[in-house]
């Protein structure tokens, strides 16, 4: 039988997310998810926002706009302890990190990464279109914690146009 990848010395009660965990573990998810959706509400997915502290389960530090974009993307660089139970990352710094800047807004695309300039705030290009006058619009979505979930805004109006697009 298989060993809890957390406490090798107890058998394994379930694999999630590809490893497997002893049944305290798994009792231990589940409050910490239970935390993210009582406390962190707008995270998604819930079911992965969580971490090993070293003695307990609980709910990652942040506000999981990076966790969003991760999953999304596929991220999963940083360091272990920022990643999410799923291996995504929940840093910003690290979504970016190794991704070519994208300096003229002519050349946004869909699936681009816009990130504010202090790195404190994440998303993803879900629309670009010109209008009539030439202008270039661009929506941006992202998981918000003022708006308490994944939320759709116009890179010029909702974030004054300000941040930086990555491919």
């Amino acid at each position: 039988m298989a060993k809890c990848c957390i406490h090798p010395g107890r058998e394994a009660a379930k694999i999630v997310f590809g490893k497997s965990y002893c049944q305290p573990c798994i009792a231990g998810q589940q409050a910490a998810v239970d935390a993210v959706k009582q406390y962190n509400k707008h995270v998604e997915p819930k079911e992965c926002f969580i971490t090993w502290s070293g003695t307990k389960w609980e709910a990652l530090p942040g506000t999981g706009c990076a966790h969003w974009v991760s999953h999304q993307r596929n991220v999963s660089q940083g360091a272990p302890w920022n990643k999410c139970l799923k291996g995504c990352s929940i840093r910003v710094s690290d979504v970016v990190f190794g991704k070519q800047q994208i300096k003229d807004l002519t050349n946004v695309r869909v699936n681009d990464i816009w990130a504010s300039g202090a790195l404190s705030h994440v998303g993803l290009v879900s629309k670009v279109d010109t209008d009539n006058a030439g202008t270039i619009n661009i929506s941006i979505t992202h998981d918000s914690s003022g708006q308490g979930g994944v939320r759709t805004n116009d890179f010029a109006t909702y974030f004054h146009g300000q941040g930086k697009f990555y491919r």
